[in-house]
């Protein structure tokens, strides 16, 4: 997993880990130990891509599919083209059929990669805090495949 990936997944526990904190309508205060922090998550696609394949696109958009319904995205690439952030604050934690369509760098299009995913629920302040919502990280290796990745633990 690229340390881009790993900064994303970790930010929430390293801000949950802060001694204060912020309500909206609050002053800042000590961090209890009941206490949940405003601090939230993506809801949505995170995805890795290796360098070899990033050189060779220019956009992508992605297609997700559950429950006969389908919410098309750009991806909104980030380092070089080596991640992607997707928001879709309607993903279900159930499974989901996503396609990533690309084009490559003279604007041609590539083949689709597909894939079944289930969205796991983020909890960005610990279990006893409830959860923030579904997340899905996936990977696209050097070879152009769709993989699901693993979850920052």
């Amino acid at each position: 997993m690229s340390p881009a990936v790993r900064a994303f997944l970790l930010l929430p526990a390293l801000f949950s880990a802060a001694d204060y904190y912020m309500e909206a309508s609050r002053v800042v205060r000590p961090l209890g130990f009941d206490e949940c922090t405003l601090i939230g998550t993506v809801r949505g696609f995170g995805i890795d891509i290796d360098a070899a394949f990033a050189s060779t696109i220019r956009s992508g958009t992605i297609v997700a599919c559950w429950r006969g319904t389908c919410r098309t995205a750009p991806l909104d690439f980030m380092l070089d083209r080596r991640f992607a952030i997707v928001e879709m604050l309607d993903l279900p934690a159930e499974p989901v059929q996503v396609a990533l369509h690309f084009t490559d760098n003279d604007g041609s299009p590539l083949p689709a990669r597909t894939i079944t995913v289930v969205p796991r629920m983020v909890y960005p302040n610990g279990p006893r805090c409830g959860a923030d919502g579904p997340q899905q990280n996936l990977r696209i290796d050097a070879e152009g495949h769709l993989l699901p990745a693993r979850f920052a633990r």
